[in-house]
């Protein structure tokens, strides 16, 4: 259903995902870009994946979501970078995937700063909220966030998007 059984129509997709292991359901997740990548929030496992830009194997990556409202939203010993005029703004990611961002020297090295987002206030957003759908399979998962399908793929770790 969705934006997922477009992608599933597609054979190559299916023949590496295998066979569904539950129901599509919808989520109400959260996403940021960054330099060089992207994080999407699955709330119904409460998992954060983690996809590189280079779309090779070991390419994404998922981690247990420990984020909480207690938790500091910044460390102010990370220096963000100063762009050039009209050079997209980019800084330290806030929330769930600030902490991660934060927790993970591999993963600030890979990923790079986070894009800015800002809302009608002119204040900046730490994610981007997004209603999509999510189904997972024996060897990976689809997830769409309302615009395009991610295919995570575990054999290789590998994944693209459509």
């Amino acid at each position: 259903m969705w934006g997922l059984g477009d992608v599933w129509n597609n054979e190559s997709v299916r023949t590496r995902l295998g066979c569904l292991t539950g129901e599509q359901i919808g989520i109400q997740g959260e996403e940021l870009y960054f330099q060089q990548g992207h994080m999407l929030w699955r709330p119904d496992t409460n998992l954060i994946y983690v996809l590189l830009d280079s779309l090779q194997s070991e390419g994404w990556s998922a981690f247990v979501d420990t984020f909480q409202p207690s938790d500091p939203d910044s460390d102010c010993t990370l220096v963000e970078p100063t762009p050039p005029s009209g050079v997209q703004v980019y800084m330290q990611p806030r929330g769930r995937f600030g902490k991660l961002w934060r927790e993970n020297d591999w993963l600030r090295e890979k990923l790079g700063w986070a894009l800015v987002h800002y809302n009608e206030h002119g204040h900046a957003l730490p994610s981007e909220p997004f209603g999509g759908a999510v189904q997972d399979f024996e060897r990976g998962v689809l997830l769409w966030n309302g615009d395009v399908c991610f295919v995570l793929r575990a054999d290789d770790m590998s994944w693209t998007m459509y």
